[in-house]
């Protein structure tokens, strides 16, 4: 990769770390904010654990749900 396009991940990781909602409505509320980039899982054997991440602010607080090939995921689910 190029020294400008690290140069601007960087600055893309910094302002996407710096978000502050903006409330928009007089009621407080306002949409998800993720606070950090999603960052891809390569392939794993079968038997390996993965683990998911996921900072997201919002008012209220939003609901995360991990879906594969359109299908829901859940914590103790063997894919």
């Amino acid at each position: 990769m190029h020294g400008s396009h690290l140069g601007a991940i960087k600055r893309i990781r910094s302002d996407i770390s710096k978000a502050v909602p903006i409330v928009s409505k007089e009621n407080g509320t306002f949409g998800a904010i993720f606070r950090n980039r999603l960052k891809d899982v390569p392939f794993i054997e079968n038997g390996c654990t993965v683990i998911f991440k996921c900072a997201v602010v919002g008012n209220p607080q939003p609901t995360i749900e991990w879906f594969s090939m359109k299908f829901p995921l859940w914590m103790t689910i063997n894919i």
